[in-house]
């Protein structure tokens, strides 16, 4: 996953994450690199990710998060 920025001080990023090894061109909504960027940040983030997808995710302590959020489907997708 490759992340930046975009409002650092309202806890709002945009990123990408590719899998092309596994045959997925982008993964549109990765939740289980957002789990390990909350983590990392310790804080409450925002993350834009892909066409449309947005995840709200953040700390619960101990290195735990929570992630939640809203996907749109990729009409242009081919499946895996």
């Amino acid at each position: 996953m490759r992340w930046a920025w975009l409002d650092e001080e309202a806890g709002l990023v945009r990123s990408r994450a590719f899998a092309r090894d596994d045959g997925i061109p982008e993964d549109e909504a990765t939740g289980s690199a957002a789990l390990i960027l909350t983590a990392q940040l310790d804080r409450e983030i925002e993350i834009r990710q892909g066409k449309g997808s947005i995840l709200y995710a953040r700390p619960m302590g101990n290195g735990y998060a929570e992630v939640g959020g809203r996907v749109i489907e990729d009409q242009d997708a081919q499946p895996a």
